[in-house]
């Protein structure tokens, strides 16, 4: 067993979910109270808060701060927690070494000295640099830093409502630096030999609970909480449609411009970024549609597919991307045409040299009533003056068109078949629109009780919360897969399609 800690500090850079894991190990009452106790800007309200004098410039007996530090951030078992950015420890090993000179130049000893000698080390990082850039450029500008909390000084402020501005060399300018604060916590792990407990934010976002369970281990606080204790949150999500937009405005925009110039008319999201209330879940695509004047010529057509490549899948989130020409889809006709598709599941073609060609595309109607409903422009006017509406008979034809298919794809790509077929049974049903793991929630209520496990491991796999492995599970998901298609069959055939009257009422929500 893990001998527990004195001591743990949580080292990471801004915008990886730093409060968020802060405020869930304090919810353990084993795990003191970490806070961002040694912000150099925050020091002064922190001292007025415990009493502690200080000089008008802000001057005071930095001893007797790091022990009210240690007073307000332990629990009762003795354990304390405090946050540090590659921005702060430098100034709080700097100031310690004031204090105990002889130890100057060995950080660690000096933690050590101060802390305890039991002290550990959580990195809190995360893959995805231009979602954590766009985040704190948002921050920055809004003066948002968290929302919710527990007492924390600093970054509670800001106004909520202030509209951010994109700015592109900002975010470039901000990526830059978070690849220098990580690169500085690495070689400072390295040089004192520190294996520090770590943890992704995309981890942390997708199952806090786990997360905070892992961490509680590695201090040596686990498995089991004090009595009446559980793991909550006290922050709030802050992400939202906004982010997802920045983000597909600086890795695409530029590409689109520069391949249709004058020809682009519009650039707009659709899927798992606008339909429900979660964004992107942890293996989304970001799905992004364009709509220009006239047909692609062949090379447009190479470039477009060579550049993609090169930002689409690997350490990026993957890019769905469909192009219409405004003239095959206004005024509106079944079935349309797609003009270009790229898709990360097409890459082994592409890589063979495969150009994408336009094509009838009856699963278009879906798509381009998610972008109308969605309604999430990064270029040009709203989608709803770029396209017509999809007449709702249309709309379930077309969300029916592919379920041959998928069905096809089950054994290469289960989880996203048996999501999606769900969503078009929810789809036939209720005359809406809902994101995949919406229209699992809704068919797990309907569906045969023989089948439910193997639909919501399909959910809680798209959903990051764990792990689904389908090579042992293939005939249960088949046998999924061919109930899900008979009530699609039945929602079909009251539906109306093929002669009988289809039902024009409103969409559900």
């Amino acid at each position: 067993m893990t001998t527990p800690t004195d001591t743990y500090f949580l080292c990471a850079t801004p915008r990886t979910g730093s409060s968020l894991l802060l405020g869930l190990l304090d919810s353990t009452g084993v795990a003191g109270h970490p806070q961002a106790y040694f912000r150099s800007p925050d020091e002064v309200a922190w001292a007025e808060r415990w009493g502690i004098a200080h000089t008008p410039q802000g001057a005071l007996d930095y001893g007797e701060f790091v022990r009210a530090a240690l007073v307000a951030g332990r629990t009762g078992n003795g354990v304390f927690g405090a946050k540090l950015m590659w921005g702060t420890h430098a100034g709080l090993t700097g100031r310690l070494a004031s204090l105990h000179p002889e130890l100057a130049g060995d950080e660690l000893r000096l933690l050590e000295r101060e802390f305890g000698r039991r002290v550990r080390f959580v990195h809190l990082y995360r893959d995805d640099i231009l979602a954590q850039a766009v985040s704190w450029l948002r921050a920055e500008q809004t003066g948002v830093w968290f929302i919710g909390g527990k007492g924390e000084i600093g970054g509670g402020g800001g106004d909520v409502a202030a509209q951010p501005r994109f700015d592109r060399d900002a975010i470039t300018h901000i990526m830059r630096t978070i690849e220098e604060h990580n690169a500085g916590w690495e070689r400072w792990f390295e040089a004192y030999g520190i294996q520090p407990h770590r943890i992704r934010y995309e981890d942390l976002a997708a199952d806090p609970q786990a997360v905070t369970h892992g961490v509680l281990d590695h201090l040596g606080l686990g498995p089991t909480l004090p009595a009446g204790r559980q793991i909550t949150p006290s922050h709030q999500r802050q992400a939202d449609r906004l982010t997802e937009e920045w983000i597909a405005r600086y890795r695409l925009l530029p590409l689109i411009q520069g391949v249709f110039g004058d020809d682009l008319l519009g650039v707009c999201l659709h899927g798992s970024a606008v339909i429900g209330d979660g964004g992107l879940r942890p293996d989304s695509d970001i799905d992004v549609l364009v709509v220009v004047r006239r047909r692609m010529a062949r090379e447009q057509r190479r470039l477009l597919v060579r550049e993609l490549m090169k930002i689409s899948g690997g350490d990026a989130r993957p890019v769905e991307l469909i192009v219409v020409v405004e003239g095959d889809v206004r005024p509106w006709r079944y079935p349309p045409h797609c003009e270009f598709l790229y898709g990360e599941w097409l890459r082994a073609g592409f890589e063979c040299g495969v150009v994408p060609e336009a094509e009838v595309s009856a699963d278009l109607a879906p798509l381009l009533s998610m972008a109308l409903l969605g309604d999430a422009p990064l270029y040009g006017p709203s989608p709803a003056e770029l396209l017509d509406p999809v007449p709702h008979a249309d709309l379930l034809r077309g969300s029916v068109a592919g379920v041959p298919q998928l069905l096809d794809d089950l054994d290469i790509d289960t989880r996203n078949v048996l999501l999606t077929l769900a969503r078009v049974w929810t789809t036939l049903a209720t005359g809406g629109i809902r994101s995949k793991d919406g229209a699992a929630d809704w068919a797990l209520e309907r569906v045969p009780v023989e089948h439910r496990a193997v639909l919501e491991l399909a959910r809680d796999g798209y959903l990051g919360r764990r792990e689904d492995r389908w090579e042992d599970l293939l005939p249960e998901a088949r046998e999924c897969a061919v109930s899900l298609g008979s009530k699609i069959e039945d929602a079909w055939d009251i539906g109306g399609i093929g002669g009988i009257e289809v039902d024009k009422s409103e969409p559900e929500s």
